[in-house]
């Protein structure tokens, strides 16, 4: 069986920060581009997608089960 990597997004005012993160959460690869801050919604959303493709291009050829893009601020998983 083949490990699930999920696709972990880190949307911010100066950078985006994508990753591939096995299950056990180690990250597999990343990639940190500049956001572009004087542009429109369209050009923060060309970075966002610039990153991904980027950092899809180095991982496996497997499907991504799982997209991560928490909230802004402090973000608490609660256990079950």
């Amino acid at each position: 069986m083949q490990e699930r990597i999920a696709l972990a997004i880190d949307i911010g005012g100066t950078k985006v920060a994508v990753g591939l993160v096995s299950e056990n959460g180690t990250i597999l690869h990343r990639v940190s581009l500049p956001m572009v801050v004087t542009g429109t919604a369209s050009d923060a959303l060309d970075c966002v997608h610039r990153a991904i493709e980027v950092v899809t291009s180095k991982g496996p050829e497997a499907p991504l089960p799982s997209l991560e893009c928490p909230p802004p601020g402090r973000w608490i998983r609660e256990r079950e």
